[in-house]
């Protein structure tokens, strides 16, 4: 329970490599402000909830500056509704560039086809990433990986996952 209030630049750029390799590569420059609610890091009495560290270290105001790069090697039939064939995507980011976050994250996604029958195609996609902190910094909440939206229908952007869900009962009593 988090609110992220980002603004911020991104500039992308790439070229080709041959007719199925490409490579992009980005700068962002964002500024970032995380506002966690006390509730959600302490109880009534004051004490840190259990897991709560992590998100109520977060909260702040912090700058990012990110460089990176994408490797996309594509061998589908077509970039729409292929068929046949595979794509590989690697990227990687370096925060910390001249001031603020620092970290690295990597990302790597594949997706394999296969057409079965005609109107019919069967896929398979792998999607993998790792982020770490360097030179004492901790990888904030709002860089970290998270499932939902596009990736699993019917969820949120970040609606995967474990919640701490916490109820308060008052109970009235009369004799």
């Amino acid at each position: 329970n988090f609110i992220s209030n980002t603004t911020g630049l991104n500039l992308r750029s790439g070229f080709q490599l041959s007719e199925d390799m490409n490579l992009g590569l980005n700068y962002t420059y964002r500024k970032d402000n995380i506002e966690v609610p006390r509730s959600s890091c302490y109880d009534n009495n004051g004490v840190l909830l259990p897991n709560a560290d992590t998100i109520c270290s977060s909260a702040g105001n912090y700058v990012t500056s990110l460089l990176g790069y994408t490797f996309d090697w594509d061998r589908r039939n077509m970039p729409f509704r292929p068929t046949r064939g595979w794509d590989v995507q690697f990227s990687q980011q370096f925060a910390g560039i001249g001031t603020g976050v620092k970290y690295i994250r990597n990302e790597f996604n594949s997706a394999i086809y296969h057409g079965i029958a005609p109107g019919w195609v069967a896929s398979a996609k792998l999607s993998a990433g790792y982020i770490t902190g360097y030179g004492g910094d901790q990888v904030r909440i709002r860089d970290r990986f998270f499932k939902g939206g596009q990736e699993f229908r019917g969820f949120k952007i970040a609606g995967i996952g474990p919640r701490i869900v916490r109820a308060e009962c008052t109970f009235n009593t009369t004799t």
